[in-house]
């Protein structure tokens, strides 16, 4: 099963999945997480926790930010992610909603 199958499969299912460290969680309506679901979310892991796990703030200006004022501004707010990492870094809740 591919990983855009099983977000959408997920998604169909009312499946809420929720990082915790190297582990995920689930929220489900009950009887809809099987054990073949479970086994496909098992499969992808790595790359569901890389979806679901939210990116540090990274002080460089990201490849992103194309704008020599927004360049500007990231740098002088190192604090900040770009609105398209920080959205890299919670996919799954808008896919899921």
């Amino acid at each position: 099963m591919t990983l855009h199958a099983i977000l959408t499969e997920l998604r169909n299912r009312g499946v809420e999945l929720i990082p915790e460290g190297k582990a995920i969680r689930y929220r489900a309506p009950r009887g809809v997480f099987t054990p073949e679901l479970r086994q496909a979310v098992a499969s992808k892991k790595t790359e569901l926790l890389a979806l679901l796990s939210p990116s540090p703030p990274n002080p460089e200006v990201c490849e992103h930010i194309t704008d020599p004022e927004l360049e500007e501004w990231y740098r002088e707010n190192p604090h900040m992610t770009c609105a398209r990492c920080w959205l890299a870094g919670h996919p799954l809740r808008w896919v899921l909603q």
